[in-house]
């Protein structure tokens, strides 16, 4: 601890800086005196202009006026949700507060009872995953390199450990400046174990309960011989899991972090346990998440430093250092008993929730939900399953941020929200287009995603059908215009007529329609024509293609971007057609009618019998009627004279056809509904009719 001397501090840290470091740093300083300045004493006796104000009388702090309060004390959610709190212990105090458009912010305020504005710097000894590591390494980086964080300016982290460093060698060659460099307030963070075990490194090595122990204890005894406060930390947990279920971390620095915790306890000085604390974080998450999350496992071209990918389960990725500095000050926020430890707490930030998901959680491993103090970096990104593809991260509001499987911000004073959007069919389609939604259709054509064609239609029966226009109710017929050469095609109100009746002969992927009245084809007119004709040109192929529920549109096979329009002239009581772009309109929309099969003009030879008899021919039996499975229809005679059978529900819709009644059983009717059905014998120019039954 430092008691506010501008002089005497900026002689401690810039004793080997430049003159141009010097003077930026006395300038720092000096920004650090005028905020410190304005610390309360015990009755709370600070003058606070913006966010939280201070009642002086009442020892209260009153939030900035708002729909709602939430109040936060060195980190840690209160339940007080009024306006003003009660100032109790010294420390830092927040409040999410939100307006009544649902907007929130924070504010914070760090409550001190000293008249004297006071600077804390924490040195951290140790190895490689506390060391600070240069950009070229990134995301390689030593939990020391973040923790500064996770405190206010009031605590300075001077972060001396270095790579490759144990207890030993630390001792012999780096621990005599910084000892001698200590000033009275001053913390040591102490922490060693990972490179202190091959005894065939007579530089390093130390057994755990004895020469250890040894050199630990002249790092505590030394600090405190300074007046500075000495906070030894046992090893994190390597990432080396056993082959349990589910997976459990094994204990890869064995005696090591036990001599650490037992030295504690025999010298009274505090410990953070960071090999106990890191179990059940990295056990929650799991080895599928620690090592690509947390260590230096990275896959081929993660990062540039790195092209071949990385697999290093003893160091941190930026984000692993940053969950253990947490720990860290997580640990500190707990000695609120100890007289030294707790004048660390009015100087641990408050952290904001960073919320992360995924709108296919078995398609990724994401980064896990946690806090962050204002100003951390923070890498958020998702782990694919091969069968899922990133779309993009979006945030709360649901707006694009990145489309890479990573995504770094700086935490802000305020929770966050991120989705990573993912596609579960990442294949391009068949139009090349990644993520696409084009399709092969029944066709053998690519169609729907960016190629402007619709599926097609395979489904015509060979049978006479209507065009009806969906946007007028008016059929496809052929024209004849006084005075105008040609057939032409337009619409009429929908009648029982020849002229308005279209044979569809399938070829290939197209459509020949042909009408029956004139035998002549729908032309497209080499794609000039306004007016469609009937001819028997050959440029007659058609594409008909699905646009909606049960309608289709009509293209020409030489040039399918576009389709049959109404014009929208009146041409008698029709409309002229023509071609135009294809484009969303029930102008191009067209439905395809059956005809009726008692329409005496388009099957004649059913027209005997319009009317529903109970008899047919005394050689034909049908039987049972009713019937609850199947029946059948069979002969007398071994030779029969032609006779034809043919099932239709009331609708006209037929359902079953034979062609030769002959004497054996011809069964029919299984999986039919249960209803009314009527069957007709066909014999010479006769028709009989009859009603079945199936219960």
């Amino acid at each position: 601890m430092k008691k506010w001397s501008p002089y005497s501090k900026l002689q401690h840290i810039n004793s080997h800086n430049s003159p141009d470091q010097m003077k930026t740093t006395k300038t720092l300083l000096f920004l650090l005196f005028l905020l410190f300045f304005n610390f309360i004493h015990a009755s709370a006796n600070v003058n606070y202009k913006k966010g939280i104000q201070v009642i002086q009388e009442e020892n209260l702090l009153s939030a900035p006026l708002a729909v709602s309060y939430q109040w936060f004390f060195n980190g840690k959610k209160l339940s007080h949700t009024m306006r003003e709190i009660k100032v109790m212990s010294a420390g830092t105090y927040t409040v999410v507060i939100t307006d009544e458009n649902g907007n929130q912010e924070s504010h914070s305020s760090a409550i001190a009872f000293n008249q004297e504005s006071e600077i804390y710097i924490i040195y951290i000894i140790g190895d490689s995953t506390a060391a600070n590591w240069a950009s070229g390494f990134y995301p390689l980086t030593g939990w020391g390199q973040v923790l500064r964080h996770f405190f206010t300016s009031s605590v300075v982290i001077e972060n001396k450990a270095l790579s490759a460093r144990s207890a030993k060698s630390f001792y012999n060659d780096h621990w005599a400046p910084i000892r001698e460099g200590l000033e009275p307030g001053d913390y040591v963070f102490i922490q060693f174990g990972i490179n202190d075990a091959n005894s065939d490194d007579p530089e390093r090595y130390s057994d755990p309960f004895t020469t250890f122990q040894d050199y630990l204890t002249l790092f505590v005894e030394e600090t405190q011989a300074k007046g500075a406060y000495p906070v030894l930390l046992t090893t994190v947990r390597r990432n080396a899991w056993n082959f349990t279920v589910p997976p459990t971390l094994y204990d890869a620095y064995h005696d090591y972090p036990v001599a650490t915790r037992q030295l504690a306890g025999e010298l009274q000085v505090p410990l953070i346990d960071l090999d106990q604390l890191s179990v059940p974080l990295m056990e929650s998450l799991g080895p599928d998440y620690t090592g690509p999350f947390m260590y230096l496992v990275l896959d081929t071209a993660e990062y540039t430093a790195y092209p071949t990918g990385k697999t290093d389960n003893v160091h941190f990725q930026e984000m692993g250092a940053i969950e253990v500095a947490r720990l860290v000050t997580e640990s500190i926020a707990d000695f609120g008993y100890d007289t030294v430890m707790n004048k660390l707490i009015p100087f641990i930030k408050p952290v904001y929730e960073v919320a992360v998901k995924t709108n296919f959680p078995e398609g990724a491993i994401i980064t896990r939900t946690a806090g962050y103090p204002e100003g951390t970096p923070v890498t958020i990104k998702a782990r694919l399953d091969p069968a899922y593809d990133l779309l993009e991260w979006q945030d709360e509001s649901g707006n694009p941020v990145c489309n890479d499987d990573r995504y770094t911000f700086t935490m802000r004073n305020k929770a966050l929200s991120f989705t990573a959007v993912l596609d579960d069919d990442p294949v391009p389609d068949c139009s090349g287009e990644y993520n696409g939604s084009a399709y092969i259709d029944d066709c053998g054509d690519c169609v729907e995603g960016n190629t402007g064609f619709l599926p097609c239609c395979i489904t015509l029966h060979n049978d006479t059908f209507k065009i009806k226009s969906i946007a007028s109710d008016l059929c496809l017929q052929e024209l004849t215009i006084e005075g105008e050469e040609g057939t032409f095609i337009g619409l009429k109100p929908c009648l029982n007529d020849k002229a308005q009746e279209w044979i569809f002969t399938r070829e290939g992927n197209s459509y020949m329609i042909r009408n029956l009245a004139s035998d002549l084809f729908l032309f497209s007119g080499s794609l000039s024509l306004v007016t469609f004709l009937s001819t028997d040109d050959q440029e007659m192929f058609w594409r008909i293609e699905k646009s909606g529920e049960d309608t289709f549109c009509f293209s020409p096979e030489e040039k399918w971007e576009i389709s049959i329009d109404i014009y929208g002239n009146s041409l008698e009581e029709g409309y002229y057609l023509w071609l135009s772009g294809r484009k969303e309109s029930l102008y191009q929309r067209f439905a395809i009618l059956k005809n009726d099969i008692n329409n005496c003009s388009i099957y004649p030879d059913l027209c005997t019998a319009i009317n529903v008899h109970e008899t047919y021919p005394d050689n034909i039996t049908i039987h049972p009627n009713p019937f609850s499975d199947q029946a059948f229809v069979s002969s007398n005679q071994d030779e029969n004279a032609g006779y034809a059978f043919r099932l239709y529900d009331l609708k006209g819709n037929l359902l079953t056809s034979m062609e030769r009644i002959n004497t054996g059983k011809q069964f029919f009717g299984e999986g039919l509904p249960a209803g009314l059905y009527i069957a007709k014998i066909i014999g010479g120019e006769k028709v009989w009719t009859k009603k079945l039954i199936k219960k």
